[in-house]
């Protein structure tokens, strides 16, 4: 099954929810993992992936050009995760309240540039693997 994966067009994680930490470095040809032991979400349609690209680039700040700051590359994939939990933010994954409340301020405060990511499940058509490979890039 043919997936695809939105990545900045540096081949940058295009997502890692203000988590530098978990930003992943792609190389065309080379299979990589997630960091500290997140999966990788990939589309399972080009429709999917495009209509995410275009929420990426519509919270952008260059929004009002037709330029893309990602592109979508064909991808190969490894170790499908059967369970997702979808982390809007390092406070996902903790179980501090307080962390929580001030997740949902900023996101409350920063509605439009953050609007993509809010959303208790993953985006429509992703599926998640421990490992990911860029093949081509398709647009």
């Amino acid at each position: 099954m043919k997936y695809y994966k939105v990545v900045k067009k540096n081949l940058k994680s295009a997502v890692v929810n203000g988590i530098k930490a978990l930003a992943i470095q792609y190389k065309i040809g080379e299979f990589v993992e997630g960091k500290l032991g997140s999966g990788i979400f990939v589309f399972d349609s080009l429709e999917d992936a495009k209509r995410f690209m275009n929420e990426l680039n519509w919270n952008s700040p260059r929004n009002n050009t037709l330029s893309s700051n990602y592109y979508i590359y064909e991808a190969d994939t490894k170790n499908l995760v059967k369970t997702v939990f979808w982390a809007l933010s390092l406070c996902d994954l903790l179980t501090d309240n307080s962390c929580r409340i001030i997740k949902i301020l900023k996101l409350r405060k920063n509605k439009k540039k953050y609007l993509h990511l809010m959303r208790g499940t993953p985006p429509k058509g992703t599926k998640c693997f421990k490992q990911v490979k860029l093949v081509k890039r398709v647009l």
